[in-house]
């Protein structure tokens, strides 16, 4: 080999080492942003699954009222089983919010422009707004 090669040869290695590094980072890159998305759409799915089950609380906490109202109240019916099941509807409430919170949490951390990263996802779901009590008695 001549001298006017050995520099080329260097050169050429040098670039394909950075090209390689450059492809490496770049899937590197691709499969947490394929981890990301995967982590956003089971988040999303835990975050329904608190919704649904803070809803079901709900309506058991609206026909439990509605039983004590009533005047076919079973003698197992009192306020202590109406408040077990505010206790539950809140504990219920709480899963969602916090269902909510560790769905942002992975989106505020993916990229600045969550579209770029994670398109077609679909929007944070909100809680629901808690219904406040038709009786003024304290909430515990």
């Amino acid at each position: 080999m001549d001298r006017t090669e050995r520099p080329s040869a260097r050169v050429r290695r040098r670039r394909s080492a950075r090209l390689h590094d450059a492809q490496n980072a770049q899937i590197a890159a691709l499969n947490g942003q394929s981890l990301m998305r995967h982590t956003i759409s089971e988040l999303q799915a835990q975050a329904e699954v608190a919704t649904l089950e803070q809803q079901l609380a709900q309506q058991q906490l609206d026909i439990l009222q509605q039983q004590l109202k009533s005047a076919t109240r079973r003698p197992a019916d009192d306020p202590k089983d109406e408040q077990n099941a505010r206790i539950s509807e809140r504990e219920k409430y709480l899963g969602v919010v916090d269902a909510g919170y560790q769905l942002r949490r992975p989106r505020s951390t993916c990229c600045a422009r969550p579209a770029s990263c994670c398109p077609g996802s679909n929007p944070l779901p909100r809680p629901p707004h808690p219904n406040t009590p038709a009786d003024p008695s304290p909430q515990p």
